[in-house]
């Protein structure tokens, strides 16, 4: 499994987060929530205590979703001014929760 770093495209009219995960596995995998999580620093990163976390709902795809084998799924969030502080500020982590797995794949949310 596979998360590509999402990244916030502020080029277009209508900003959005996007995320994009591949299953480079054998087995097929259902992806379950998808959670943005804010850290100040990498001191509190690195203790695993966001100063806040959000379940997120994508707007243009569906959770949760079957992966197969080579599959990709990808989703998009509206990018509110909100998310764009946190990603320039501190550190914004995009996991995915994953069916079986105790923990979630991480990516960090970077500016472009």
């Amino acid at each position: 499994m596979l998360l590509v770093s999402p990244t916030i495209k502020s080029d277009f009219k209508e900003p959005w987060v996007t995320v994009t995960v591949t299953n480079l596995g054998d087995n097929p995998v259902t992806l379950n929530s998808l959670i943005l999580s804010y850290y100040a620093t990498k001191v509190i990163q690195f203790r695993i205590k966001p100063k806040c976390s959000r379940i997120v709902k994508p707007f243009y795809a569906t959770l949760p979703h079957k992966l197969l084998q080579g599959e990709q799924w990808c989703g998009g969030l509206s990018q509110v001014p909100k998310l764009e502080e946190m990603a320039r500020d501190g550190i914004l982590m995009a996991n995915m929760h994953i069916a079986g797995r105790k923990k979630p794949r991480r990516a960090r949310i970077k500016m472009k």
